[in-house]
Parts: C-alpha cells; structure tokens; sequence
C-alpha cells in the first residue's frame, strides 16, 4: 500500500483541527475542512446528521462493506496544554483526542482511495459529530449512514499508554452511561429549629449513604458504577430549603444490571424521602448502551496490528471502561471493534478530559496506517 503524504502533512492536518475544537451539533469548522480534504482526495462526501459527514471508497467488487467511525466534536474545557497550536475557540479544547481520530481517517481515506485496486469491496470512512454530548451516531444510523455495512471499527486514543500499544476487550469495553436526577420536597423553616421543618439535606445524605453501598450489596460481582455528580440545595447558613436536586450517573455492561440498578435507584430515593416524609421526583434516562466488541472483529485489529509499523504492544483489557460511547449503536448493527491506540508521551500523560491532555504526534501515522491494515484484511478475508 503505497502513502502519498509524510508524517509532517498528518501532522498539519491534526494541528489545524486541534485550533478550531467546537461543541456537539456545531463542528462547522471542523466538518468544513473534513469536507475539503475528502474533496481535494477524489472522495464524493456526504452531509449527515447536520454536521456529519461520510464518503465511500469503492475497490474492486466485492460483498463486504467497512465503516470507520471518527468522532469530531469537542469539550467544553480551557486549554492548558502548553502547545503552540492549542485551541482557538476560547472555552474549548480537543481534549479526548477527537482531532487525532479525525485526521487518522482522513489520511486512511486518501491513501485507501489512491490503491483501491487492492482490495474488494468497500469502505466508508464516517465523521460523526456530537460523541461527547446527546449522541451524534444514532441520528447519522437513522439518516442512512450506515446502509449496507458489514462490520465496523472505530479506534480511540489512550494517553496513558505508551505510543505504539494497542488495547482490546472482547465483549463490554465501554459501559452504558445512563445518568439520573432526584428533586427532595421538604419544608423550608429556620434553622435553629430543624424540628418544624423537613429537611431534603438530610434526606439526600442518608440517600447517598444508600447509593454508596449499592454495588457492595448487590453487585459484588459484577462490574457496574453508580455515582451521585451533584447536589444544589440551600441559599443561607440559617434557613432549611424547601428543595433539593442531586444528580449522578449509572453505568453497567449488560441489560439485567442496567434495569436492576434503574430499580434499586428509584426504590432508594422514594423509601428515603419517605422516611423523613418529602416527596420526591426521580427521572432516569437511558442513554447509549454498552459498546460491545466482537471477537472475530478484534482478531481483525490484532492481525493487522501486528503487520502496523509502529506497534510494539498488544494488550487485552481485564475489563471495560465505565465511561461511555456512542459508537455502542453501531456495535448493536453489524459486528464490530473498538479498541485504543497509546499516544503518551514522555512529560505528556494527562489524562482524558484533562485541560493538560496533548497527543505523541508519532502515534498519527500508526494510526492511520492501522485503518489502512484493518480496512485491507477484512475486505480480502
């Protein structure tokens, strides 16, 4: 496979979307130089989801059809990466690696076009907005965007693991981010005389002492999380409020602990309230399911890993991630593969979501060479 560009070109491309970073829905920037590139490569783009966008390569003919998902929205984060390239819209920053994944695909999609004679079938390459907010993928699936396809892939950057490790999971390698908010009724008075009063304060702390224990009690062996993120309640050292909003997040790798932990949830938060004798409004959403991998998908990544220039380490994760993606919907369509690339570097390991996070620019051309290997492998097997 013969690639047309230098790693100082994908390294260009990545800074230049690392400049422009933009919240979900409203990638306009961001989706305009995607268009561009695949224009300017001999690819026919195709608008999706607003911002969205995906273009197909066709090879010689074949049955198999390869999506590659890229996600290419940003966080609300100020950056503090010290980079001379860091982000121009002031209260954003690719802070998950999004401009990686991005420009990784771009310059697959190029040099997948340029040899198309060498393999059958066809990909598509897919840039999908939104991952970090209220989800870009379903609304590009139900827009057609994923028509025809046979198996998909999408890789995300890991920035504590070293450049050149790829890591896999079989099955759950993220989890179902579902999230809930718990409105306290009580009745507001002063302070010193807590007697005449009901106080959701107190209501909500002995609720988070119960959802505390809830995987200690119920799912000891299971892998899950459910996590209490905020509680707002109170105006003055000396006056019990009337009200109290907590939210939190749940997160689990299978339907049975999602629905049993939505349950005990509710059950917690009505027996509770009760006790201190509030009322009480719960509402639970659920949000993307788990992003499950498939195995033979992943012997695909593996295989073609091994043939990356680049790759030094191969690892399997003991388990998922509790964090989340949207990509699981794709995951529920055709057999597919998530799995992580390392971009740390020496003095560079921040976490995801860190105002400090920043990439080894050596991990792009391993990047994009994996998408060119796996996308070769598939479609001749």
């Amino acid at each position: 496979m013969v690639f047309n560009f230098s790693s100082a070109d994908i390294s260009m491309a990545y800074r230049q979307l690392h400049k422009i970073p933009e919240p979900e829905f409203k990638e306009f920037r961001t989706s305009e130089f995607i268009w561009d590139f695949l224009s300017k490569s001999g690819l026919k783009p195709v608008k999706c989801a607003g911002t969205g966008i995906y273009a197909d390569i066709a090879g010689k003919p074949g049955k198999k059809k390869i999506l590659f998902r890229a996600d290419i929205d940003a966080l609300p984060i100020s950056e503090e990466s010290g980079v001379e390239f860091a982000s121009e819209n002031p209260g954003y920053m690719h802070a998950c690696g999004h401009d990686m994944h991005t420009a990784c695909l771009l310059f697959a999609a190029k040099t997948l076009n340029d040899n198309k004679d060498k393999f059958c079938g066809t990909v598509r390459v897919l840039f999908q907005p939104a991952e970090e907010g209220s989800g870009g993928a379903l609304p590009m699936i139900n827009e057609g965007a994923a028509e025809g396809v046979t198996a998909a892939f999408a890789m995300h950057v890991e920035p504590l693991e070293s450049v050149g490790t790829i890591l896999y999971k079989d099955g759950g390698i993220m989890a179902s981010p579902d999230d809930y908010k718990i409105l306290i009724k009580g009745r507001g008075g002063h302070g010193a005389e807590p007697e005449k009063c009901i106080n959701p304060i107190t209501a909500a702390a002995k609720l988070i002492s119960r959802y505390n224990k809830i995987k200690e009690v119920y799912f000891s062996n299971t892998q899950c999380v459910t996590t209490v993120c905020t509680v707002n309640s109170g105006t003055m050292n000396n006056i019990i409020p009337d009200t109290l909003e907590m939210t939190g997040t749940a997160r689990s790798f299978d339907a049975e602990t999602r629905a049993k932990l939505k349950k005990l949830l509710e059950f917690y938060a009505e027996k509770t309230a009760g006790e201190f004798g509030a009322d009480v409004e719960f509402t639970y959403n659920e949000l993307y399911p788990p992003t499950i991998s498939d195995s033979l998908m992943n012997e695909v990544v593996i295989k073609s890993a091994l043939e990356t220039e680049g790759i030094t380490q191969i690892k399997e994760l003991e388990k998922g991630s509790m964090t989340g993606d949207d990509f699981a919907y794709f995951t529920q369509l055709v057999p597919s593969s998530y799995f992580k690339l390392g971009v740390g570097g020496k003095g560079n390991r921040y976490p995801l979501h860190s105002a400090k996070f920043r990439i080894d620019e050596k991990a792009l051309m391993i990047g994009c060479r994996l998408f060119v290997n796996i996308a070769c492998r598939y479609l001749s097997e």
